[in-house]
């Protein structure tokens, strides 16, 4: 496998800072999130022998067959290290390696990485692949077999476009409909004015792939998915997206292939993403479709502030310092405040271009007091940014940068009533001390 030299042009850079960036700028952080993968898959062999781990000759192989198919199919077989799953797994599983929990983990998974681009290709090739304890086995992007309790390895056989999963003294499971213990990946498909999106929906067979992303917490939902709601809601918010935020629409439909369902909360709704899985959004089913939209416009500034992290750091590492942010009820370490800061950069630049959209009063109104709000609270991120000494270089200009978006934008009009609600908002979130730092 071959890793090419990322860099990372000033123009991009600067959109980037302004909340942008657009598809040229975002192909190009995915890139840089392929490469780190491909990285990590590299080392694999290498690190597993060295460990002596009981997963080695097994990787070898997997990566020997791995290694052969990209060489004949580098587009398919790029597909699938693509995905979000196997570069949450991927660099995860390195790290693993690398430190001090070196049999840690399920190395293994390759032999499933290397399935699944057979499939894709219509290769014919045979892998052992390493079972996470619980199973299921996960085919990353097509979707994943039952197998009997307490089985820790597999055979996958490819041929013609499909597989079969072998247990010796166990049925054949074959990874087509038809087969019961066989669970194809749900996709979602939407299209507006020639923008599509297309996305799987992720579920509960997705944790041991995204174990090591740095959301743990995330609470999946292992229910039955409503596939028709997600489609109607994702639909319509892909609307609202392309008719008044094109930009974001672009970006979304380049970066995210993954959604994974979480579980209802009472209200609202809640979302995240994953550092190490670029292209996977975990969000609840929103009540309506202007949250969707809002939830995407949001992810994806975190989705693109991710992999530029990964590229050019911005924060020096050190310090456990904590500081207040306007949204959330815990204080936030400098990092989580910056990604912080750039997500709701997104979140009052959507509702900048949605409240010139709305024609009902009501939804205007909402907007207006969201813009208002989210603008005045960023902007006073930003000078809490701006004067911590741990930002690097790029980080002081690129801090720079969105305070001053921010500052052209709280100065544009927004009604009186909605200005005083905005403002009434943020007071009632704000701890009784006022402090801009605040202790563990």
């Amino acid at each position: 496998m071959t890793l090419p030299i990322h860099r990372l042009p000033a123009g991009d850079f600067s959109a980037l800072a302004r909340g942008g960036g657009g598809t040229r700028t975002v192909g190009r952080l995915a890139a840089t999130r392929a490469s780190l993968t491909r990285l990590c898959i590299e080392l694999l062999p290498t690190l597993t022998a060295r460990n002596g781990h009981p997963d080695a000759p097994a990787v070898a192989d997997a990566y020997r067959v791995l290694a052969g198919l990209e060489r004949e199919y580098p587009h398919g077989v790029g597909e699938v290290l693509g995905h979000p799953a196997v570069s949450s797994w991927a660099v995860g599983t390195a790290e693993r390696l690398l430190g001090p929990r070196d049999r840690a983990g399920y190395p293994g998974m390759l032999g499933a990485v290397a399935a699944a681009a057979a499939v894709r290709v219509g290769a014919g090739v045979e892998v052992e692949v390493a079972v996470p304890a619980g199973g299921p086995l996960v085919l990353p992007s097509l979707g994943s077999a039952a197998v009997p309790a307490g089985v820790a390895r597999v055979r996958v056989r490819c041929a013609g476009g499909g597989a079969e999963v072998t247990v010796p003294g166990y049925p054949t499971v074959r990874c087509a409909v038809g087969d019961r213990r066989w669970h194809p990946v749900p996709r979602l498909e939407v299209e507006r004015g020639g923008m599509r999106l297309a996305v799987e929906l992720g579920d509960a067979a997705w944790s041991p792939w995204a174990v090591h992303s740095g959301n743990k917490g995330l609470d999946i939902d292992d229910s039955h998915i409503d596939v028709g709601a997600w489609f109607r809601r994702l639909s319509a918010g892909w609307n609202v997206l392309v008719d008044g935020h094109r930009t974001v629409a672009e970006e979304v439909a380049r970066a995210v292939t993954t959604i994974i369902p979480l579980r209802r909360p009472v209200a609202g709704v809640v979302s995240g993403t994953f550092h190490n899985a670029f292209g996977a959004v975990a969000m609840s089913l929103p009540d309506e479709h202007r949250l969707l939209a809002l939830t995407l416009a949001h992810e994806i500034q975190h989705t693109k502030l991710s992999a530029l992290m990964d590229l050019l750091p911005l924060v020096r590492p050190g310090g456990d310092e904590r500081y207040y942010a306007p949204w959330r009820p815990d204080p936030r370490p400098l990092s989580g405040l910056f990604h912080g800061a750039y997500a709701h950069l997104g979140v009052a630049g959507f509702w900048r271009r949605q409240r010139h959209r709305e024609t009902d009063p009501r939804e205007r109104y909402r907007a207006d007091v969201e813009f208002s709000r989210w603008t005045a609270a960023t902007y006073e991120v930003t000078a809490v940014l701006a004067a911590q000494d741990r930002l690097t270089p790029p980080g002081r200009r690129f801090v720079a940068t969105m305070r001053a978006v921010l500052d052209r934008w709280r100065r544009e009009p927004v009604p009186a009533d909605a200005a005083r609600t905005a403002g009434h908002l943020l007071r009632e979130h704000r701890p009784e001390t006022g402090d801009d730092q605040l202790p563990v």
